[in-house]
């Protein structure tokens, strides 16, 4: 009979086949080989492994009790030479900030369940793979906002390059010795995390900074292991859960600097030269309990007075409220913002902000809200608020414009855009059999019809409610099938020519003096005339003052009596001579 196996260990046959002998796995796993199916290459799994460098290699055990911040960075160090840096289920604790080298991908072995733990942690059965802060880590300055930036950031992970990625693992901090960042990324390009959550950091759990680029010499000097890039960009996050902390921490934070735009010549800006753009969050959850924080802030100056950093989409993301935090959304120098399907809800009735400035942007691309789902809370500019949202995004809200499902589109301040070629002209179209559109206003609890536009009408929704300009700004003309009206400048001893909407009609003319406001109506050069500018080429006078004649051909200037007003004709047009002396405005109607 076989004595009883060790742990960790198997029966295997030995070299000469001829009995069975107890390996470790250690062991096994450097001989156990396979035939690779391409090459037909020999591999060991220890070289099948090569390109993951795994944790429990470097740390006894994912406790949670022991500090292992030495060997979790030389874990990722090790994992810069090969890609890969596998960890399994755990809690792992570090006292300092954690460097991953560019191309390495962070791979956990699943999320902490925050719903079943909530705050507490189970050391001796972890749900997912956690990196937790312990101490009150080494501050360090991280960031160049203003120029006055404190050495008071603790960033748990910071990505040293482009194409770094974490997946399937959680960070936390939480007490008095609250880090400020969780994730920070410095501008660098094509990074990634899927699957990842974070909580309670009191800055931004996930903070992703635009104030660092390849020109910022201030902050590459002090941290020279980071290689930042032009710009803050091309960055995702998918399937993700951020949790904001202390006074006024933030889920996600995208910043920028705050200097005048003109503090540097544009072609030697170093503060995230290529912006914010290219920026995806898709599938999210952003949230906060700080008072003073929220789900989402953005606020990036580039190079020139109105431009901000641009380029953001969110895509399904919620922003759910952790306790009494403020924001939901916080904008300042922004711009180029598309949220799909957001859904925004306060706890305990707490009203959130909508928070933009008069900074915010309105054009090149401004921000737009596309979907309907549940917004709760006030829309504010520069901290007063002007509409609360009602599940909707109306009134003075200067850059909020709003798709709705079912194809509504809201355009409370529409300034239209810089239209360099037809496609870039904004334009609204109908899906409906008839192509109606229907405007609409809303105050911000409640729409009201105004008026329908269809491919045969346009007509107020209400009768009688509505008025073609009024007594301030008229129509300078109004052309119709059947009726026209409008005004002309006739210098004297002059003729001009005004097309009519058919070839026969009746003309009522007056004359308003030397500008079109400027005295009473001369009812000696007004009248009534009836025309015929199609087949006969004629015209009547019908009734008018003494000045007042019509002549049965055209006009040319001189043609009629000086002194007089005298309607002509020529074939498509009335025309209308003047010889009152001086030069003399007047204002028509044509009915047909």
């Amino acid at each position: 009979m076989l004595p009883p196996i060790q742990a960790n260990s198997i029966l295997v046959s030995n070299s000469a086949g001829d009995a069975r002998e107890e390996k470790t796995f250690q062991e096994v796993s450097q001989t156990l080989s396979f035939t690779a199916w391409d090459s037909r290459k020999t591999r060991t799994m220890r070289e099948r492994s090569r390109y993951i460098v795994h944790l429990d290699d470097f740390i006894t055990d994912m406790n949670g009790v022991n500090d292992e911040t030495v060997a979790v960075q030389a874990w990722l160090d090790q994992a810069g030479t090969v890609g890969r840096a596998m960890a399994g289920r755990g809690v792992v604790l570090a006292s300092d900030t954690l460097y991953v080298p560019a191309g390495v991908v962070v791979q956990g072995s699943g999320r902490k369940d925050y719903w079943k733990d909530g705050s507490g942690w189970s050391v001796s059965n972890p749900l997912g793979t956690v990196f937790r802060t312990t101490g009150s880590g080494t501050a360090r300055r991280w960031t160049d906002v203003d120029g006055a930036d404190l050495a008071n950031d603790t960033p748990l992970f910071v990505a040293r390059g482009n194409n770094v990625v974490f997946e399937d693992l959680t960070v936390y901090t939480d007490g008095a010795n609250a880090w400020s960042m969780g994730i920070l990324i410095p501008c660098v390009k094509q990074c990634a995390l899927n699957r990842v959550s974070g909580f309670g950091f009191t800055d931004g759990t996930l903070y992703i900074d635009a104030t660092w680029s390849n020109r910022n010499t201030v902050l590459k000097a002090l941290h020279p292991s980071i290689d930042p890039d032009t710009g803050m960009n091309e960055f995702s996050a998918d399937d993700c859960w951020f949790e904001g902390g202390g006074s006024a921490g933030f889920g996600l934070k995208i910043q920028g600097t705050t200097r005048a735009w003109n503090t540097l010549p544009q072609e030697t800006w170093m503060w995230a030269a290529g912006g914010t753009s290219d920026i995806r969050i898709s599938k999210t959850r952003l949230g906060s309990n700080a008072p003073n924080g929220g789900c989402y802030s953005h606020d990036a100056q580039l190079a020139g007075e109105t431009a901000f950093g641009r380029g953001i989409t969110m895509d399904g993301v919620g922003f759910r409220a952790s306790g009494g935090s403020k924001y939901a959304i916080r904008l300042d120098r922004s711009d180029g913002h598309h949220f799909i399907s957001p859904y925004a809800e306060g706890k305990s009735g707490v009203p959130w902000e909508i928070a933009i400035t008069s900074r915010t942007q309105t054009a090149p691309q401004g921000i737009l809200f596309e979907g309907e789902r549940m917004i709760s809370g006030n829309v504010t500019v520069d901290g007063v608020v002007v509409s609360s949202t009602s599940r909707r995004f109306w009134k003075d809200t200067r850059c909020l414009s709003y798709i709705r499902q079912r194809g509504e589109l809201s355009l409370p301040n529409f300034g239209g855009g810089r239209a360099a070629t037809f496609e870039d002209i904004p334009y609204i179209s109908s899906f409906e059999s008839n192509g109606t559109i229907f405007f609409k206003h809303d105050d911000g609890s409640a729409q009201i019809n105004i008026a329908r536009l269809n491919t045969s009408l346009f007509r107020p929704e209400a009768d009688g409610a509505m008025t073609l300009g009024d007594a301030a700004r008229n129509w300078g003309a109004v052309f119709s099938k059947r009726y026209q009206s409008g005004t002309v400048t006739v210098s004297d001893d002059s003729a001009v020519s005004i097309p009519t909407p058919k070839s026969g009609g009746i003309m009522a003319i007056v004359h308003c003096g030397g500008v079109e406001d400027g005295a009473f109506p001369n009812i000696f050069h007004s009248g009534l005339a009836c025309y015929d500018t199609g087949s006969s080429v004629t015209c009547g006078k019908w009734a008018g003052g003494t000045n007042f004649a019509t002549a049965t051909g055209d006009v040319t200037g001189t043609t009629g009596v000086d002194g007089q007003t005298t309607i002509g004709v020529r074939a498509g047009n009335v025309r209308v001579e003047n010889r009152s002396g001086a030069t003399s405005v007047y204002r028509y109607t044509l009915l047909s």
